[in-house]
């Protein structure tokens, strides 16, 4: 009987542990693609500041 009540537990566990690998993965994605979005605005502006006529 021990075994049954200990198997919702352990099927929360697992739950919450592939939700908390989701959501790093997530933020990672996230941070990637502001540094990519951030290197090309950065990219933009040196290339507006070297193409500028000024």
């Amino acid at each position: 009987m021990q075994h049954v009540t200990c198997l919702p537990l352990d099927n929360l566990l697992y739950m919450g542990h592939m939700l908390f690998l989701f959501y790093s993965l997530e933020i990672l994605h996230l941070l990637l693609f502001g540094y990519i979005f951030a290197l090309a605005l950065q990219m933009n502006y040196v290339i507006h500041c070297y193409l500028s006529p000024i």
